[in-house]
């Protein structure tokens, strides 16, 4: 017996990929946004709730854009974006960057991923601050 399959339309397949494409094309330019914010801040001002890998994640997705430019016009290098961001969550930058990115690329649910949670909070201003306190000290 054959089985049936059961079929979809093109068009609508490719209005949700359209759709997901501009979910995530938000989702990136508020990262950027949010993390040209954050270096423009006074080092050690906030604390960074999240984790490390977040951090090294919005720092990567936004380095990867070629949004943010340094004094001099370049776009910033991604060690001097994670520099400038670490320090302004009062953290030192990790030896390893490179290695935490690469976890962040090979993890088993996406739905964990910065960028998703990023996607599902599209609505929302100031997203960043899902992920920082101000420092008291």
């Amino acid at each position: 017996m054959l089985e049936q399959r059961k079929m979809t339309n093109p068009i609508t397949e490719i209005e949700k990929m359209n759709a997901r494409l501009r979910s995530r094309n938000q989702a990136l330019e508020k990262m950027a946004d949010d993390l040209e914010w954050l270096i423009g801040e006074p080092p050690g001002r906030w604390l960074w709730t999240g984790t490390q890998r977040d951090l090294a994640e919005l720092v990567h997705r936004v380095w990867m854009q070629r949004r943010l430019y340094d004094d001099r016009a370049l776009p910033y290098t991604q060690r001097q974006l994670a520099r400038r961001a670490f320090s302004a969550v009062g953290r030192e930058m990790p030896r390893w960057l490179t290695r935490i990115i690469c976890d962040t690329e090979q993890r088993y649910d996406a739905d964990l991923s910065l960028t998703a949670r990023y996607e599902r909070w599209a609505d929302e201003d100031n997203i960043i601050h899902h992920f920082l306190i101000p420092n008291r000290q």
